[in-house]
């Protein structure tokens, strides 16, 4: 009988290879999942994620990750941590009081992220990116971003 699944077995890993489709937009969310999860793209990221996923879903044990939920969504501690780690640097030079719905302008925000994570401008960026897309703040003009926890 056939598998309605491609699948190849590579011999050296003990891998098997499957090939199947999916909802876009889900794809896309994983992805993301992934990005923040392992903090990047590496080589066999997709494929831990997946393994995991497949653990979970089957009732198995996976690896230890502390996460956190916010606004229903599973957060890799890791992008809370630096959030956190920017407001308080923010609380301790700029501002007295940083609530949800706080509007905080770019280059703050930047400055922050420089002085408790690295001054490269692609560090900058991706943890920018990270606390959009895990919900932690948004941008709302061109030079300012919002808090939105």
């Amino acid at each position: 009988m056939k598998d309605r699944h491609r699948t190849t077995e590579r011999q050296n890993y003990g891998k098997v290879k499957a090939e199947f489709y999916i909802d876009a937009e889900l794809y896309e969310n994983f992805r993301k999942a992934v990005i923040l999860r392992y903090e990047g793209y590496y080589h066999g990221a997709y494929s831990r994620a997946i393994e995991e996923a497949i653990r979970l879903w089957l009732g198995g044990t996976t690896p230890d990750y502390e996460e956190k939920v916010i606004s229903n969504k599973t957060v890799n501690s890791k992008v809370v941590e630096v959030f956190n780690q920017v407001k308080q640097y923010l609380l301790q030079g700029r501002y007295m009081d940083l609530q949800p719905g706080s509007k905080v302008p770019l280059a703050h925000l930047q400055e922050a992220i420089m002085a408790v994570r690295g001054v490269h401008e692609r560090t900058v960026r991706r943890w920018l990116r990270a606390f959009h897309e895990v919900g932690l703040a948004k941008p709302v003009g061109p030079s300012v971003w919002e808090l939105l926890e």
